[in-house]
């Protein structure tokens, strides 16, 4: 849910909750060419309306800056390793088997790391990111993590369940009601 400021809230939440030494974090909305640039930023060597120009961000990404400023800003503060994954192809498809092989690229410099991904939704269908990971790594543990998607909370509702704040809906995939 790019659109929706709460979703990088949610995930800054998780993050600060996780061992800051023990993680890296990769976001579809850096494209992986800009990777040099995204690194003196979290560094604090450019400006952030540097690093905006440099990126191509209002070229390249659709949604305010606002929403994913607390992020970075924390990840520079904690010396936390943020990862851009996107890539400019215009397909689908050929986007998720680059951003399978840039996220397998960052586990191989990070193997013993949690990598946390924030990506759209649409790449989350298994026949999507996760198969491509699958082709790029068989091994790669993979656990996906949805927020607040309304079929999930209906389909609780219906078997009269009692909604929490964090669901399992099936094997490495859960569900983050409180979005």
């Amino acid at each position: 849910f790019h659109s929706e400021p709460q979703s990088m809230r949610s995930l800054l939440r998780v993050c600060r909750k996780l061992k800051t030494e023990e993680i890296v974090i990769g976001l579809e909305c850096v494209q992986y060419k800009h990777q040099g640039v995204l690194d003196r930023f979290i560094s604090g060597d450019i400006s952030e309306a540097d690093f905006l120009q440099k990126i191509e961000w209002a070229a390249h990404w659709d949604f305010p800056f606002d929403f994913v400023r607390p992020l970075f800003h924390w990840a520079s503060l904690n010396q936390i390793r943020i990862y851009g994954l996107n890539d400019s192809s215009s397909s689908l498809k050929t986007r998720d088997l680059k951003i399978a092989k840039n996220i397998e690229s960052i586990k191989k410099q990070f193997p013993d790391y949690l990598l946390i991904v924030q990506i759209g939704d649409y790449h989350l269908a298994r026949k999507h990111l996760s198969a491509s990971l699958k082709k790029v790594n068989p091994k790669l543990k993979i656990q996906t993590v949805f927020q607040s998607p309304d079929e999930v909370y209906f389909k609780w509702m219906r078997n009269k369940k009692t909604v929490s704040d964090f669901l399992k809906i099936g094997p490495d995939r859960w569900a983050v009601m409180a979005v």
